[in-house]
C-alpha cells in the first residue's frame, strides 16, 4: 500500500502523493465519477493534488476515493492513520475525508444546514466520560460508541470572535477521538455530532475551559467557578425564570457610558460598575419588548467597568418590527431579581440624528427593503432602547423626514410627480433619484430616474422628478416609489408616503384613464395603495379588460337598477372559486349540496366558459352564471350574499377597483368557507380590518380559536362546522394498481411575478428539480410499484414545464389539469411545505411529510401561528436525502401513518363525519340578520315615466333572458 498525506494551506485542499504515483495516474474517482483535479509539485518526491470544484457530489453520503493507473486497474493507497480531515470544496460545500480500516472515503455537506440542525438535532445515546492530552491533542473517550458511529462522526467549533463553525480534524482510536489541543484554548466552543446521511445526533457541547457540559444550576446557586461561552437563550429564561409584570415593578438607574456597536456586538461602561455584581461571572443584559411581555436575555462579557454583549442570536430570533428596552439583570436566588434601566451619561442630544447609533450588522442581511435593520437609540428620557424595522422606516425617524405627492400627471408614458418633504434636517442630507422599487421581500430590484429639480421651502424641500415608464424594463408586479437619501456617506431609500387629496382623487375616482398598454399584452398603471401611498402595477392584461365589457357591465348595473325591486326578492346567492376557473374546492360542494337538497332556490355559481372543471356543473345547469356574461353581470349585481372558499377577488377583476361592480361588491356580505386549514400560514389578508370578510366557517374548534385571536374576529362571526369539501373525502387507494406519493408545494410571496429564468436560479426550483431527479428516488420508485403525482400551486402554474426529470415514475401536472380532490384519496403518502392542502391527507388518516428546506426564510417572512418543532403531524426534513430516507421508511412501513402522529387528530378536528356542508347550511341561516342587509343599489323610482303595462313586459323579458 502507499501511503499520502492530506494538507490543507491557505483554505485549499491538497493531497501529497509520491512521484511514481503519479506518473502512473489515470484518474481519481470520487464515488461513481471521475473527478476535475489541479497538481503541482510539492518538493523533489512529491506532487499535491487539489481538486476542482466544478461538480456536484450528493451531500451527506459517503463516497468511495479510488487511484486508477492508466492500465485501469485500483491503485491501493491510503491514510496511515484513521480519522476525519475537513477541507473546503466550494464556497457553500465542505468536504470531509474519512479514513478507515484502509478504505478511504469522502462525504460533503452543506455546512449552513448542519448549523440550522443543531438546534433541532436529538441526543445520541452515548456520553464523553474522560479527557485526557498527549502530545500536543486532546483526547475524548467515549462511554459506548461503534465504529460505524465512529466513522460518522464530526467535530464542529465555533469560533467565540466571530462565531463562524469550522470543522476539526479527528483521528479515530478505538472508542475514543483526538483533535488538537489548540481548540481547547477558550476561543471555541465545540460540538461533538454524529452525521448519519441527513439525521444529526448532538453526542456533547463543550464550553472550552471545563471540556465538559455546564451544569447551570450549580452556577446558579452562587458557584463562581470561571465559566466561559455563552448561554442558550431557552435555557436562560428556564434557569432564571422571569416574570415581566414583577421585573416592571423593580426598575432602577444605571448610568452607561463610551456606547459602542461593532458589527452585531454591543460595549458600553459604567462608571459606578461595583453597584451591578452580578451571581456568576457573566452580565446578563434584558431586552423588553414595548407594549408587549416578550423578554430576550443576552450574556455578555464583563472586563471591569467594560461590558460587551453579542447581538447574534438576537438578530437572528427577532422578527417583525418592534421597539425593546434595554437592562441589565442581576440574578437573585428565589425569583429576586433585580434589573437597571440603562441610562445614558451624557446630557440628551438636542440634535435627534445624534442619539442613533450604527446599525447592527445582520446574520443574513438580504437586500430588499423589506429587510429589518436594528439599531440602539437614546429616548427623550435619556435612556437606551433598540429599535427593529426597515431602512426607510429607521431613517425617516431618525431625520423626521415626511413625505408627501402633491402633484401628479401622466401622458401616455411619462409620469411627473412632485415630491414635498418636511424635515427639520434638510441641511444634513442631500436627496439622490427617485426609484421604482419592485415590492420583493427577498431582492432589491430597482430602477432609477433622476430628479429633474429640488427646491428649498421652509420646513423641507419639493422634488420634482419625471419617470418614464418605458425607459427601464419592468416587469410583474407592483412598484413602490421610493427617495434616495444620501446620509453619511451612504445611499438609503426610504418610501415615499402619502398622496394629496387631489392627486387622490384623480388616480383613485377612474379605471382606464392612466392605463398603459405594453406590447398589447400587459399594462401599466398608477393606483393609490390601503396607507394612501402611490405605487404602479405592471401586469397581464385580461382578456375582459376592454370597452365591450366594460360597456356590458354598465347596462347590466342601470337594468338592475331600473329594477331592483324584481332582483331584492330573488334572494340571490353566488358561490364562486378560484380565479372563477375551479369547482372543485369547499365553494363548489357546498353549492352541490344545496342544490340537491333544494335548500335554497336562487343559489348560482360562477364559472367560466371551457373551464376544465365546468364539468362538475353539468347537471346544475340552470344555475350556472358564465363569467362575464351579461346575465353574470346583472345577478352579481343584484346577489344578496356571496358564499365562498376564496376571496371576492375571485369573483371579479377586482384589480379594476373603481368599476360599478368593484364598487358595489366591497358592500356584499361574503361567507368565507376556507380554501383549508390556515395553521402553517400567517395570512394578514384575511385579518377583520382588511374587511373581506363577513362570516368565517372554521373547520375546527382548534382553528376557530386562532382565528378569533389573530384575525380578530368577535365570537360570533366564527363558526365552527368542518370544511364542505371534506363530506366527499374517502380513501380510494385501493381503486388504483400502485402506491401513490402526492407532492403538492405551496407559493412563495417573495418569488412573486419572477421571471423564468430567475424560477430557475431559485432554491425552491433546485431543491424540487433535485429530488424529483434523484436516482436513489427512481430506484425507490420502481422497485416498489410506486408512484409521484408532482402539481404546482396556481400562482406557479407558468413553472410547471420548467421541472425536466426523466421517470416513468413520475408526472407533473399544473393547475386543473387534474381532479386535486381525487389526487388526494387515491394517494398513500402527502409531501408538501406549507400547503393547507396537506390537512386533506391528514384528514383521511394517512401519512404527512413536510419538505422544510427553506423553513427559517419561511417564517422570518411569511409566518406561522403553529410551533414547527413541535405542532406538525408528520415527518420534516431539510433536504433532499432526508426526504428520500423518509420516503423509503413509509414504504417499508407499508406507508401505515405514525401513532404519535394519529393522536394529534383529535386536537386538530372536532367534526369527521359528512354533516359539514349541513352545518355550514345551518350557521347561515342563525346569521342571516347579520349577513342581510339593505342592498345598496339605487332605489330609482320610475313610476311615473314607465307606464305599468311596459314594466310588466319588461319583466316578463327579463324571466326569459335569464333562463337561457
Amino acid at each position: 500500500m502507499y501511503y499520502i498525506n492530506v494538507l490543507e494551506q491557505n483554505s485549499e485542499f491538497q493531497l501529497i502523493i509520491q512521484k511514481k504515483i503519479f506518473e502512473t495516474l489515470n484518474r481519481i474517482m470520487v464515488g461513481n465519477q471521475s473527478i476535475d483535479y489541479g497538481y503541482s509539485a510539492y518538493d523533489e518526491e512529491y506532487i499535491a493534488i487539489n481538486f476542482l470544484d466544478n461538480q456536484i457530489f450528493a451531500v451527506n453520503t459517503f463516497h468511495s476515493l479510488e487511484f486508477i493507473d492508466n492500465d485501469n486497474n485500483l491503485i491501493d493507497v491510503g491514510l496511515k492513520t484513521n480519522g476525519t480531515y475537513p477541507f473546503l470544496y466550494n464556497n457553500d460545500t465542505q468536504g470531509l475525508l474519512v479514513s478507515f480500516d484502509n478504505e478511504l472515503l469522502i462525504k460533503f455537506v452543506k455546512t449552513f444546514e448542519v448549523v440550522q440542525k443543531l438546534k433541532r438535532s436529538n441526543q445520541f445515546d452515548t456520553e464523553i466520560v474522560s479527557f485526557y492530552e498527549v502530545n500536543n491533542l486532546i483526547g475524548i473517550h467515549f462511554k459506548e460508541i461503534n465504529k460505524e458511529q465512529q466513522k460518522n462522526l464530526i467535530v464542529l467549533a465555533k469560533k467565540k470572535e466571530d462565531n463562524q463553525y469550522y470543522y476539526v480534524p479527528a483521528l479515530f482510536n478505538s472508542d475514543e477521538i483526538l483533535i488538537d489541543q489548540t481548540y481547547f484554548s477558550g476561543k471555541y466552543d465545540l460540538h461533538v455530532l454524529i452525521l448519519v446521511n441527513s439525521t444529526l445526533f448532538k453526542c456533547s457541547f463543550m464550553s472550552p475551559n471545563k471540556m465538559v457540559e455546564r451544569d447551570y444550576i450549580s452556577i446558579f446557586e452562587g458557584n463562581n467557578e470561571d465559566v466561559d461561552g455563552v448561554l442558550d437563550q431557552q435555557e436562560l429564561l428556564q434557569m432564571i425564570d422571569l416574570d415581566a409584570k414583577e421585573l416592571r415593578e423593580e426598575e432602577t438607574i444605571l448610568v452607561v457610558d463610551n456606547i459602542d456597536i461593532r458589527d452585531n456586538s454591543l460595549s458600553f461602561e459604567i462608571a459606578n460598575h461595583e453597584e451591578y455584581n452580578p451571581i456568576f461571572r457573566n452580565p446578563i443584559l434584558l431586552l423588553r419588548k414595548r407594549k408587549a411581555e416578550d423578554l430576550y436575555l443576552v450574556e455578555g462579557k464583563k472586563n471591569i467597568a467594560k461590558f460587551t454583549f453579542n447581538f447574534n442570536a438576537f438578530l437572528n430570533d427577532a422578527n417583525g418590527s418592534n421597539r425593546w428596552d434595554l437592562f441589565l439583570l442581576r440574578v437573585g436566588l428565589a425569583k429576586k431579581h433585580t434589573i437597571y434601566r440603562l441610562q445614558c451619561f451624557e446630557p440628551l442630544p438636542e440634535d435627534k440624528p445624534t442619539r442613533f447609533f450604527n446599525f447592527f450588522k445582520q446574520p443574513v442581511d438580504i437586500k430588499s427593503t423589506y429587510n429589518q435593520k436594528s439599531r440602539l437609540y437614546i429616548t427623550n428620557k435619556n435612556e437606551l432602547s433598540l429599535t427593529r424595522n426597515n431602512i426607510s422606516n429607521l431613517i425617516k425617524e431618525q431625520l423626521e423626514i415626511k413625505t408627501q405627492i402633491d402633484k401628479f400627471s401622466m401622458k401616455k408614458n411619462v409620469v411627473n410627480i412632485r415630491i414635498k418633504m418636511n424635515t427639520p434636517y434638510i441641511d444634513q442630507f442631500k436627496t439622490g433619484s427617485v426609484y421604482l422599487v419592485q415590492r420583493n421581500k427577498d431582492n432589491l430590484l430597482k430602477k432609477g430616474y433622476p430628479h429633474a429639480h429640488v427646491k428649498k421651502h421652509d420646513t423641507g424641500s419639493y422634488i420634482e422628478c419625471q419617470i418614464d415608464l418605458l425607459s427601464e424594463e419592468l416587469f410583474p408586479l407592483y412598484w413602490d416609489v421610493y427617495l434616495g437619501v444620501f446620509y453619511n456617506d451612504n445611499e438609503y431609500l426610504i418610501r415615499v408616503s402619502r398622496v394629496s387629496k387631489k392627486v387622490f382623487k384623480d388616480i383613485d375616482s377612474t379605471i382606464s384613464k392612466y392605463q398603459l398598454n405594453v406590447n398589447n399584452e400587459y399594462i401599466i398603471y398608477p393606483y393609490i395603495t390601503i396607507t394612501k401611498d402611490l405605487s404602479f402595477t405592471f401586469r397581464k392584461r385580461e382578456y375582459f379588460e376592454n370597452r365591450y365589457y366594460l360597456f356590458k357591465e354598465n347596462i347590466a348595473y342601470y337594468f338592475v337598477n331600473l329594477f331592483y325591486r324584481y332582483f331584492s326578492e330573488k334572494d340571490i346567492w353566488i358561490g364562486f372559486e378560484k380565479l372563477a376557473m375551479s369547482a372543485h374546492d369547499s365553494g363548489y360542494h357546498f353549492f352541490d349540496y344545496v342544490y340537491k337538497n333544494k335548500k335554497h332556490e336562487n343559489f348560482y355559481y360562477v364559472i367560466r366558459k371551457g373551464s376544465p372543471e365546468e364539468d362538475n356543473l353539468k347537471d346544475k345547469k340552470d344555475k350556472i352564471l358564465y363569467f362575464m356574461s351579461f346575465k353574470y353581470f346583472v345577478y352579481m349585481f343584484a346577489a344578496r350574499l356571496l358564499i365562498s372558499s376564496d376571496t371576492k377577488r375571485n369573483s371579479y377583476n377586482l384589480s379594476l377597483k373603481k368599476s360599478k361592480l368593484a364598487k358595489t361588491l366591497t358592500d356584499k356580505k361574503l361567507v368565507y368557507l376556507q380554501h383549508g386549514v390556515n395553521g402553517l400560514k400567517v395570512v394578514k389578508d384575511f385579518y377583520k380590518n382588511r374587511g373581506v370578510f363577513d362570516l368565517v366557517i372554521a373547520p375546527s374548534e382548534y382553528e376557530r380559536e386562532m382565528i378569533i385571536e389573530h384575525w380578530g374576529y368577535d365570537d360570533s362571526e366564527v363558526v365552527t362546522t368542518g370544511l364542505a369539501r371534506w363530506d366527499v373525502l374517502e380513501d380510494k387507494t385501493d381503486e388504483i394498481s400502485y402506491k401513490q406519493i402526492f407532492v403538492m408545494p405551496t407559493w412563495r410571496t417573495w418569488m412573486d411575478g419572477m421571471t423564468k429564468d430567475k424560477f430557475l436560479e431559485s432554491e425552491y426550483f433546485q431543491r424540487y428539480n433535485d429530488f424529483l431527479s434523484s436516482s436513489r428516488l427512481e430506484n425507490l420508485l420502481k422497485e416498489n410499484n410506486v408512484k409521484i403525482m408532482f402539481f404546482l400551486h396556481p400562482k406557479f402554474k407558468e413553472y410547471i414545464d420548467l421541472f425536466n426529470f426523466e421517470s416513468d415514475q413520475i408526472e407533473k401536472f399544473g393547475f386543473l389539469e387534474v381532479p386535486l380532490d381525487e389526487m388526494i384519496m387515491k394517494s398513500s403518502l402527502m409531501i408538501s411545505d406549507y400547503s393547507s392542502v396537506i390537512w386533506e391527507m391528514f384528514y383521511l388518516k394517512k401519512p404527512c411529510v413536510f419538505f422544510h428546506f427553506d423553513r427559517d426564510k419561511y417564517l422570518d417572512y411569511e409566518g406561522s401561528y403553529m410551533d414547527f418543532d413541535n405542532d406538525l403531524f408528520g415527518d420534516v426534513a431539510y433536504d433532499t436525502e432526508t426526504l428520500v430516507d423518509i420516503i423509503e421508511s413509509y414504504i417499508k412501513n407499508e406507508f401505515q401513518e405514525k401513532q404519535h402522529y394519529g393522536q394529534l387528530r383529535n386536537e386538530y378536528f372536532t367534526y369527521i363525519d359528512k354533516n359539514n356542508s349541513e352545518r355550514i347550511y345551518q350557521a347561515i341561516q342563525e346569521n342571516k340578520d347579520m349577513l342581510y342587509k339593505e342592498s345598496n343599489i339605487r332605489k330609482w323610482k320610475l313610476t311615473h315615466i314607465i307606464p305599468f303595462k311596459l314594466r310588466r313586459m319588461g319583466l316578463s323579458a327579463i324571466n326569459k333572458l335569464l333562463k337561457k
